[in-house]
């Protein structure tokens, strides 16, 4: 045990614990603390995505984190591709893009098998002049709606949640080898070549 002193000076009159001869130093090896883990520990649960930002992104910060997706798909297949933040940011988009096409890409009075084909082959080539002469609109069906080009849509039906071809399992093909979109829709043949009146193939062609 230390003795206790006073200490004294012009302005003060406080007693002090401290013995005068006591190494103050010594106290500095004690005073930093060793250097601990930034940020929360790991140890601790998620937080909920629905409580994160990501789950109230504007839908351009939505189409960043799908593009970043399809990069990563390209350069490292082995990337987390299943993280709530890719599978949300495409289930946003595919809502904008079903809200779009609903109202102002794809038509009602499109037979099935047209519109079947042109959401679920990945790509299209289009051919103007000539046609058949009065031939009517493939999509439509409607005599006044005379062709003016021809479209091909071909390629294999693909996967949302891939954009890989899909299976035969995962496409429901059955015996006969008729191919269905990720639906179970029949569509028609690839080769199937569509003869469109003007309007429709304007509006088709700008469709997903």
């Amino acid at each position: 045990m230390q003795p206790r002193f006073r200490q004294r000076n012009e302005d003060s009159d406080v007693e002090s614990s401290v013995a005068s001869d006591e190494d103050l130093d010594r106290y500095e090896d004690d005073f930093v603390l060793e250097d601990g883990t930034l940020g929360a520990p790991s140890s601790l649960p998620d937080m909920p995505f629905e409580f994160t930002r990501h789950a109230y992104k504007q839908l351009k910060d939505y189409f960043q984190d799908a593009v970043e997706w399809m990069v990563f798909n390209q350069l490292n297949p082995a990337f987390e591709r299943s993280s709530p933040v890719y599978q949300v940011a495409f289930s946003k988009l595919e809502d904008e893009v079903k809200g779009r096409t609903g109202s102002q890409l794809i038509s009602s009075v499109w037979n099935a098998n047209f519109r079947n084909a042109l959401m679920a082959r990945p790509h299209m080539e289009v051919t103007g002049y000539p046609t058949l002469e009065n031939h009517p609109c493939d999509a439509c069906n409607r005599s006044g709606h005379p062709a003016s080009s021809d479209m091909k849509l071909h390629g294999k039906a693909y996967s949302l949640e891939t954009f890989e071809p899909l299976s035969d399992e995962a496409s429901d093909a059955e015996e006969d080898g008729q191919e269905r979109d990720r639906n179970g829709h029949v569509l028609p043949d690839e080769n199937t070549r569509f003869l469109l009146g003007r309007r429709l193939d304007s509006a088709s062609s700008k469709s997903p």
